[in-house]
């Protein structure tokens, strides 16, 4: 098997007729020998940002020295993407021979179940210091849960979403993200608040980038802001609000309103 035919195989399970819960995954990942519970975890949900505040929390946990597993959903390019190492995917020899493994005790897992079992056995395969962990949907009832008391858990901004399966209200979906905490774990939240205080997140970024010594590709004029929030759609304007921080090596990249906050 190769990876790509290793991702096939995955995708071919489909999610219609399951019901949400962590049954399926506890019991596959007990035939595998339980790999979460070798593991130490930072574990994030949210409804927005969750992904770049996973890659970032990897990207200062390597550079600390840490060998740093990273579970996160979707891919950009390549399958491989999705289970990574200090920032390298997975190699596509490891990952069709996970996958064989994996599909071998396998019964009745969704896709997604599926690939947390392969990033469990994955990440303990290469004796991961500590592995940060994007939960797919929701949280209380995400496959990603069955992991024990984090040493950390985060929950980014929290907004309407999938409310046919995590609730019609905020109130609601809250109390499925929350499902990740756990007794003795750290928890950090976002602050869940108004449009305003995500430019002044942004405004705070920009004096930060200045007082390194860094230039931005645009700026963030009050009177601006005060004009934008006056429009009937001020999340139109949100979205695409895009800071390209220059550093002296060159442009460090984009910074989407989601990322601000993270």
């Amino acid at each position: 098997m190769t990876g790509q035919e290793a991702a096939e195989q995955i995708h071919q399970r489909a999610w219609i007729g399951q019901k949400p819960g962590l049954e399926r995954t506890r019991r596959l990942l007990g035939r595998l020998g339980d790999p979460q519970k070798e593991l130490k975890f930072v574990h994030i949900a949210g409804s927005n940002g969750k992904g770049s505040t996973a890659a970032m929390v990897s990207a200062i946990l390597t550079a600390a020295g840490l060998k740093t597993g990273l579970y996160t959903s979707p891919h950009l390019w390549k399958f491989g993407e999705r289970f990574q190492v200090n920032g390298v995917p997975i190699p596509e020899e490891t990952l069709a021979d996970i996958t064989t493994r994996v599909l071998e005790q396998a019964e009745d897992e969704t896709e997604f179940e599926l690939m947390t079992a392969v990033a469990m056995v994955y990440f303990r395969q290469v004796g991961c210091d500590i592995v940060v962990l994007e939960t797919g949907l929701g949280g209380r009832l995400d496959s990603t849960n069955i992991i024990p008391a984090p040493e950390a858990a985060v929950i980014t901004n929290i907004g309407l979403e999938h409310t046919e399966l995590l609730g019609d209200t905020l109130k609601k979906i809250a109390t499925e993200k929350a499902g990740i905490l756990k007794s003795g774990c750290e928890a950090v939240l976002y602050h869940q608040g108004s449009y305003q205080s995500e430019y002044e997140a942004c405004r705070r970024l920009r004096d930060w980038v200045w007082a390194q010594g860094y230039t931005m590709d645009g700026d963030l004029y009050e009177e601006d802001l005060v004009s934008r929030f006056s429009t009937d759609d001020p999340e139109a304007y949100l979205i695409r609000l895009s800071l390209k921080i220059r550093t002296p090596e060159g442009t460090a990249g984009a910074l989407g309103r989601d990322a601000v906050d993270s």
